[in-house]
């Protein structure tokens, strides 16, 4: 999830340890819990465009990285604050509970979390929510900011916590029975357009869980559309062409292999000229409500000279307008 998000959920798992305790400062040292496994992005800036996607989301998103550091943390803030009645133990507890909700939270979005590295490299990905959904969002950044002004005894602050944290649950609990709803129709409709197919996945849009993606693989082409909780008819689709012969003559299979792996296989290839582009159908265009012939979210270019390959993140050219975000409106609720 985005960064606002997983501050606000880390403050108030930090709140919920040892509000009663410590007041603002759990409250605050949670929130920095809670941000910790984000800060593996800074490494991206050592690595390729393409080891770079596995990096984010990687180690630092496991439970064994919650488990190591939490103690570490909670020695130095027990130190910083030696006069506390708090010991390190408690300080470690909600580290470990603050950092570790970040990744629980993460793998029901699409983009993958290794939070089981490094027993096992499958990136864990439920698909549910979209990496931003004010409605997870709203009831924890209104708690933060309300509980921030209150006392450590005020009862009202460990109730604004609760309630909080029970609405994202609700909501994250939504979004699980949402997807349930959408793959049991998309189910249906592949079997009455007697469409063949290997699998198929859903993802909802930007902002929201009511408009959702599918993208249906098939022996040698994809199908992607649309799907909104308010529409009624049959699912509309549309073929694309995966292309994957584009990528065999490639001599270096290195990085395509990783771009593969990455993608799960949900993945079309494009001839621009001299260059390859590699499209990650799981994330979609970036105007794909509305255009879907615009830049995709993951892309990258492919270029092959003398034997040797360079892979790069592809710029948009097409960022989505205010009357984009409006389509977007409107289409989820099927107008």
């Amino acid at each position: 999830m985005d960064s606002v998000t997983q501050f606000v959920l880390g403050a108030a798992v930090g709140e919920a340890v040892l509000g009663k305790k410590e007041g603002n400062k759990a409250l605050i040292w949670g929130a920095v819990g809670g941000t910790i496994p984000d800060l593996d992005v800074m490494f991206n800036l050592f690595y390729g465009d393409v080891d770079a996607l596995f990096l984010h989301r990687g180690f630092t998103h496991s439970i064994l990285f919650a488990v190591l550091t939490a103690p570490v943390l909670g020695y130095v803030v027990s130190r910083v604050h030696s006069t506390s009645i708090t010991k390190w133990q408690g300080w470690s507890w909600l580290f470990f509970w603050s950092i570790v909700t970040h990744p629980m939270l993460d793998i029901f979005t699409n983009y993958g979390t290794g939070i089981l590295l490094p027993f096992s490299e499958t990136r864990v990905a439920f698909n549910t929510i979209f990496v931003v959904d004010p409605l997870y969002t709203v009831p924890l950044l209104f708690s933060f900011l309300a509980v921030l002004f209150l006392s450590r005894n005020n009862p009202w602050r460990s109730k604004l916590n609760r309630w909080a944290l029970t609405l994202s649950l609700i909501y994250l609990s939504i979004t699980v029975v949402n997807k349930v709803r959408v793959d049991r129709y998309v189910k249906k409709q592949l079997s009455l357009q007697e469409i063949a197919y290997r699998s198929f996945m859903t993802v909802p849009t930007p902002f929201n869980n009511l408009l959702w993606s599918v993208v249906i693989q098939s022996e040698q082409q994809y199908y992607v559309g649309y799907y909104s909780l308010f529409d009624k008819g049959e699912l509309t689709l549309t073929s694309i062409e995966q292309k994957a012969g584009l990528i065999e003559r490639i001599p270096s299979q290195h990085e395509v292999n990783q771009l593969i792996k990455f993608s799960k296989g949900y993945f079309a290839v494009s001839q621009e000229k001299d260059k390859l582009v590699f499209n990650d159908l799981r994330f979609g265009p970036l105007k794909g409500w509305f255009d879907p012939s615009s830049d995709y979210v993951f892309a990258f270019e492919i270029t092959s000279e003398d034997g040797q390959v360079s892979v790069n993140r592809k710029a948009p050219t097409d960022n989505p307008t205010s009357a984009d975000f409006q389509r977007l409106v409107d289409r989820i609720w099927a107008k």
